[in-house]
């Protein structure tokens, strides 16, 4: 038995300015679950490392995963949901110690449960940007049916345009 609480995180770079640990550790006291939730700054040349240690780490459940990190953190998990291919992005990792990381992504689901419920299927829609959570909305917006325009600039070289969906 260790001496720390489980606990999962959010992992970016940069990650200073989340105010995730605090909604989550509010609602984690709430409903009195002994857990707790972090941030974790993790650059792109540490996001190896970052995985490594964790999966030996007993008391962690899982992160999610915010900018640089949505495609790059798909090298290492295991996809069984077919996210790589259909969306091209990953936000949420979970743990169990010993087994595997699996990979899936909440942005979809969030923003298209909204656009059912007000019925948009066929409306049309502009997408600025192009990383991972813009991956996700033009694949919920596809699912819809609708015509999308995207635009985007790139901020850093390195960054690969998203205008259509992966596979």
């Amino acid at each position: 038995m260790t001496d720390t609480l489980p606990y999962a995180e959010v992992i970016g770079d940069p990650i200073a300015h989340s105010k995730s640990p605090l909604i989550h550790n509010f609602w984690l006291n709430a409903l009195d679950i002994e857990a707790e939730y972090r941030k974790t700054h993790v650059t792109p040349d540490g996001l190896a490392s970052y995985f490594l240690q964790r999966r030996a780490d007993p008391d962690w459940l899982g992160c999610n995963v915010t900018i640089p990190h949505k495609m790059a953190v798909m090298d290492f998990t295991d996809d069984p949901g077919g996210v790589r291919e259909r969306i091209g992005a990953m936000n949420t990792i979970a743990s169990e110690t010993g087994g595997p990381l699996i990979g899936t992504n909440t942005d979809a689901g969030g923003f298209l449960q909204p656009l059912l419920r007000d019925r948009w299927k066929g409306r049309s829609a502009v997408l600025i940007g192009a990383g991972g959570a813009a991956r996700a909305i033009l694949f919920a917006l596809t699912s819809l049916a609708c015509p999308t325009s995207q635009s985007w600039r790139a901020m850093r070289p390195r960054r690969r345009r998203c205008s259509t969906m992966p596979g």
